[in-house]
């Protein structure tokens, strides 16, 4: 079985947290929100991939003392028609400022903490926020 190491992160600003939204070109997650990251190229240190995945998806950079290690999953599924276990490692950053951007393919969401269970999320997401007490 294939083995993805995937790392994302949960950004805080004030009282909102970023979201990702895909659109489109992954069909198993279009209308769901994620958090932001992606897969780590072998070889590269996690939060190397971290900061590298966040400026390609939403071009915020982030500094090494703004992320934190706070949580790790996993969950075997399909991903590219082969099953895979995908393990997910996921960081808390807190940032000074609400910059972000993204593609058109993409959208992203500041989203406050009350307004969180408004929104449907990637069951790994789902599954980090209610770890974090974000939602019920």
């Amino acid at each position: 079985m294939k083995q993805r190491v995937v790392v994302q992160v949960l950004i805080k600003h004030h009282d909102k947290y970023l979201l990702f939204g895909y659109k489109h070109f992954d069909k198993h997650k279009e209308g769901y929100l994620d958090l932001v990251g992606g897969t780590v190229i072998g070889g590269e240190i996690l939060t190397a991939g971290l900061k590298r995945e966040v400026k390609e998806k939403v071009h915020i950079e982030l500094d090494d003392r703004d992320i934190r290690p706070v949580d790790f999953d996993s969950e075997v599924m399909t991903y590219k028609g082969k099953m895979t276990h995908v393990i997910f490692l996921r960081y808390f950053a807190e940032i000074d400022h609400e910059s972000a951007y993204t593609n058109k393919k993409n959208k992203i969401y500041w989203i406050r903490e009350g307004e969180l269970m408004e929104h449907e999320f990637t069951r790994s997401t789902e599954r980090f926020l209610r770890k974090m007490a974000l939602i019920a």
